[in-house]
Order: structure tokens, then sequence, then C-alpha cells
């Protein structure tokens, strides 16, 4: 018989290839997603997927403890940066290019029946300064 290995949830990593802004706690399965709002239109966007919104791709640990990416939506380029250990989460966006002043939105998400939220946010800025 063959032996079956099982990779035990844990931690946080980027496991929806469909929305590379979101990160995922396994255990859990909260989720925390980065989008862009432009205060000029109304308009939000935070469907960011490899085939639209990659500017470019930086190093993703695959345990998960560290991930880079550079996310475009029209003139507006903005840096994700996380590093995770364990439970713990850091994140960090910064504008690398945006003109336009576009805003930066975080989205929280428990999975459907969670019993419970075990997930703080420290701090969130409000809006991504021009770079």
């Amino acid at each position: 018989m063959k032996d079956v290995y099982m990779i035990e949830p844990r931690g946080w990593n980027t496991w929806d290839v469909q929305q590379v802004n979101g990160l995922m706690h396994l255990p859990s399965g909260s989720m925390v997603t980065f989008g862009l709002f432009d205060p000029r239109t109304g308009e939000h966007h935070t469907q960011f997927n490899w085939r639209s919104g990659v500017h470019r791709v930086g190093p993703h640990a695959a345990d998960g403890s560290y991930c880079h990416i550079d996310l475009q939506w029209g003139e507006a380029v903005v840096r994700l940066e996380y590093a995770a250990d364990g439970d713990q989460l850091v994140c960090r966006a910064q504008a690398v290019h945006n003109p336009d002043g576009v805003l930066l939105v975080l989205s929280t998400a428990l999975p459907w029946r969670a019993s419970r939220a075990t997930h703080t946010l420290d701090t969130v800025p409000p809006a991504l300064a021009g770079a």
C-alpha cells in the first residue's frame, strides 16, 4: 500500500490563484484581500489574477513566510508584501506609482459558519500616498 502524506493546514499563504491579492489563514479559512478604490469615479477594483492586473511578481516562499507582488490598475501600481510566521501576519502596501490618488481597500472574510474570529488588525493605512 502506498503511503499518503497530507500537508497540515497551518499559517497564512496565497492559496487562491484566482485572486492574487488575497491571503488565507488555512486553519480557520479567514481571508484578507487588498483592493483599490478610485475616489474620482467611485469604482472599486478587487479582482486581480494572473491574467489581469499583475505588474511584477517578486519572491514567494513556498511555506508562505514571505510574498511580494506588484499589482496594476490603470496607471496605479501598488506593491503588496507580506510576511507570516505561523498565525502572525504582517502586510505592507506601498504605492509605486499613483498619479490618480487611488485608495487602498482592505477586506476581511470568515468562512461560513466560522465559530470564532481569531485574528485582529493592528493598523490599516487609510490611503496610499502618491509615490
